[in-house]
């Protein structure tokens, strides 16, 4: 998985779309209604859409992320399987 913004894999790669058939992407991008994608990147997996939210039992503020796919995708994703 890569875990980046878009200004950063922007700035570094071009917009490069050489990895987007093969990783899926972690998209941090924050105070949007959608995440701003990098270049190369026509939809993410994972979207980190704050850096400042909150979870109950956990004191400080916490990154929050949301998943593009149905659960049973997360799963794979989780267990390293197609």
């Amino acid at each position: 998985m890569i875990y980046t913004s878009a200004s950063y894999w922007n700035s570094c790669t071009g917009g490069s779309s050489a990895f987007a058939s093969l990783t899926p992407l972690d998209v941090a991008s924050w105070g949007g209604s959608s995440p701003v994608m990098p270049g190369g990147f026509g939809a993410y997996t994972m979207w980190q859409y704050t850096d400042s939210g909150s979870v109950s039992g956990i004191s400080g503020a916490v990154d929050r992320d949301t998943f593009n796919g149905p659960d049973a995708r997360l799963l794979a994703l989780a267990n390293n399987t197609p």
